[in-house]
C-alpha cells in the first residue's frame, strides 16, 4: 500500500472530523444564542425593555452564539490536523503507535505534497533507511484502512448540542401552545423591536374606533372593553403631531368592564392608546379631515321698510325662506375650520340682487345699497380674518332656490351645502269697511252721528282717511289717527256732529 493511500485515508478522516466538529459547533452556538434570547425575552417580560435594549439583547445573543461557533470550530480544525487524526486512528486500531509513526514519516518535509521525505532520500541516500520507512508507511496505511470511520471520528459530539436544541425547541413549543398570546407578543417585540407591540399582560383591551379620522375641530369618543383581570382605572394617552409630549386623559367606567373618554376640539392628527396598570394597547392613528364642514347657518330677514316690521334673526325656518319682494336677507355660515370665503348660488339669477359683503355688515342698517345681480353666485366674506364664520346678503326679487357653501383658508370647498327654497310672498291691497252708519240710514239735522270704520292690511295699516261731502260740494278728507304700531286690523270710531253743518231735511 502506497503513501498516496495513507494520504487519502487521512483526508477522509479529516473531512469527517471537520463535519462532526463544525456541526456540533453550530449546534452549541445556536443553542447558546437561543437560550440567551429566551432569557432576554423573560427579562423583557419582567422589566418591559425599551426597543434599543431589546435590539442590544438580540445582537448580543447572536454575537455570543457566533463566538461559541467560531471557538468550537477552531477547536475542531485543530483536532482534524494530520497528527491528531493519526492519533485517533492509532487508538481506534490499537496499533500502539504504528499508524502514528507511519504518518510521521509521511509528513516529513518533502519536495512535493505527494512524495514523502523517505522516498526522496531513497533516490539519493541510504537505500536501507528508505526501505524501512516505506515498510512503516505501508503498515500504517494497512492498519488505517481497517479502522471504521465512525470508530475514529464518532458522531457522539453531535448528541449533546442536538439534545440541547431539542429541549429548547420543546420549551418554545410548550410555551407557544400553552400561552400563545405571550409567545406571539415576545416574538413580535424582539423580531420587530421598533414596531408598536405592547408588552404582554393578562389584561386585554378592545378599543373602538381604533384607527380613525375626525372632522377638523370635532370630537372623538373612545370606548375600551377589558377582558381578563378587573381593573380600577384606565386612561387615554394621546399625542398630536404638533405637541412635544404625551397627554393623559382619565376614562370613565360604564360598567361591565367598559370605559369611555372623549377628546374634543381635535385640529391636528396624532396617535392615541389606552393604558392601565401594567398593560396598554397598541397605538392607533387619529387623522383629521381638513375639508370644511358646515356646522350652522343663520339668517337675518329684514322686510321692506314700508311694512314697518322688525328684522327676524335665527336658523332657517322649517319651510324655507318666505319673503316679500325687496326683502334683505343676510346669511351667516359657520364651519369647523378657519374660512376664507364662501358662495351663495341661486338658481334664478334675475330673482335676487347681491349686496357688498363686508365683515362690518352686521345689521341691515349698515348694509350698502344693492346692485343688480349679473350671475347666480354671490360671495361670502369672513366676519374677521381667520374666523370660522362668513357672511353675505342678498335681496329677494322672485321665487327660487339658493345653496350656501363655504371654503377654508386653504381654498378647500366644503363637500356639504345648505339648500334653501325661497318663496316670494304677495302683498295684498288694503281694504276698509264702513260699518256705521248703514248705506240706508235716517238721522235728524242736529244729531251727532258715530261713524264706525274697520281698516285692514296684511302688513299693517299706516294711514286712514275719512272723506266727506255735502250735496255737490267738494269732497274733503280728514286724516284719522293710526297707532304707531300700525296693526293689521284697525277699528276706528269718528263722531260727526250734523248740527255744525246747519242741515235741512233732504240734504
Amino acid at each position: 500500500m502506497s503513501d498516496t493511500t495513507l494520504h487519502e485515508r487521512l483526508r477522509t478522516m479529516k473531512r469527517r472530523l471537520l463535519a462532526v466538529g463544525v456541526s456540533a459547533s453550530m449546534g452549541w452556538g445556536l443553542a447558546l444564542a437561543a437560550l440567551l434570547l429566551m432569557l432576554s425575552m423573560w427579562l423583557d417580560l419582567v422589566l418591559d425593555l425599551a426597543p434599543v435594549p431589546r435590539v442590544i439583547c438580540g445582537i448580543a445573543s447572536a454575537v455570543i452564539g457566533l463566538a461559541m461557533l467560531a471557538r468550537l470550530s477552531l477547536s475542531a480544525w485543530r483536532q482534524s490536523a494530520p497528527a491528531a487524526v493519526a492519533r485517533r486512528l492509532d487508538q481506534a486500531a490499537g496499533a500502539r503507535g504504528q499508524i502514528l509513526s507511519g504518518v510521521d514519516l509521511l509528513l516529513r518535509p518533502a519536495s512535493s505534497g505527494k512524495e514523502s521525505v523517505a522516498v526522496a532520500r531513497a533516490q539519493g541516500g541510504d537505500a536501507l533507511t528508505a526501505g524501512l520507512a516505506k515498510l512503516a508507511m505501508d503498515r500504517a496505511a494497512t492498519l488505517a484502512a481497517k479502522v471504521p470511520t465512525g470508530a475514529a471520528a464518532p458522531a457522539r459530539p453531535l448528541y449533546r448540542p442536538a439534545s440541547g436544541l431539542l429541549c429548547l425547541g420543546a420549551a418554545a413549543v410548550f410555551v407557544g401552545m400553552g400561552l400563545p398570546r405571550l409567545a406571539a407578543t415576545q416574538w413580535e417585540r424582539f423580531f420587530d423591536p421598533f414596531g408598536d407591540h405592547p408588552p404582554y399582560s393578562r389584561i386585554q383591551f378592545t378599543v373602538a374606533p381604533g384607527d380613525t379620522k375626525v372632522i377638523y375641530g370635532g370630537t372623538l369618543d373612545i370606548r375600551a372593553t377589558t377582558n381578563g383581570e378587573p381593573i380600577e382605572s384606565a386612561e387615554v394617552v394621546f399625542k398630536t403631531n404638533d405637541s412635544s409630549g404625551e397627554e393623559a386623559l382619565p376614562m370613565f367606567p360604564e360598567g361591565g368592564g367598559k370605559w369611555r373618554a372623549t377628546l374634543t376640539n381635535i385640529t391636528t392628527p396624532g396617535r392615541y392608546f389606552v393604558r392601565t396598570r401594567g398593560a396598554r394597547t397598541k397605538k392607533f392613528d387619529m387623522g383629521v379631515t381638513t375639508v370644511p364642514k358646515l356646522q350652522a347657518v343663520r339668517f337675518r330677514i329684514t322686510p321692506p321698510a314700508y311694512t314697518h316690521r322688525p328684522p327676524v334673526e335665527g336658523p332657517l325656518p322649517p319651510g324655507g325662506l318666505a319673503a316679500l319682494p325687496g326683502t334683505l336677507v343676510q346669511v351667516w355660515a359657520k364651519s369647523n375650520r378657519p374660512l376664507g370665503g364662501g358662495t351663495i348660488d341661486a338658481d334664478v339669477p334675475q330673482g335676487f340682487a347681491s349686496t357688498v359683503s363686508t365683515a362690518a355688515a352686521t345689521s341691515p342698517a349698515t348694509a350698502p345699497a344693492t346692485r343688480p345681480a349679473t350671475a347666480g353666485r354671490f360671495a361670502l366674506a369672513p366676519v374677521a380674518p381667520g374666523a370660522n364664520e362668513v357672511t353675505g346678503s342678498f335681496v329677494v326679487r322672485a321665487n327660487g332656490k339658493m345653496s350656501v357653501k363655504v371654503s377654508d383658508v386653504d381654498g378647500q370647498s366644503s363637500t356639504d351645502a345648505l339648500t334653501v327654497p325661497v318663496t316670494l310672498l304677495r302683498d295684498e291691497r288694503p281694504f276698509v269697511r264702513l260699518l256705521e252708519p248703514k248705506p240706508d240710514s235716517y238721522a235728524t239735522p242736529d244729531i251727532t252721528l258715530n261713524i264706525e270704520i274697520l281698516a285692514e292690511d296684511d302688513y299693517g295699516v299706516s294711514r286712514v282717511e275719512l272723506f266727506r261731502g255735502l250735496d255737490d260740494s267738494r269732497v274733503r278728507s280728514m286724516p284719522l289717527p293710526v297707532p304707531a304700531a300700525q296693526p293689521t286690523r284697525l277699528p276706528l270710531s269718528v263722531p260727526l256732529p250734523l248740527g255744525d253743518y246747519a242741515l235741512s231735511p233732504g240734504d
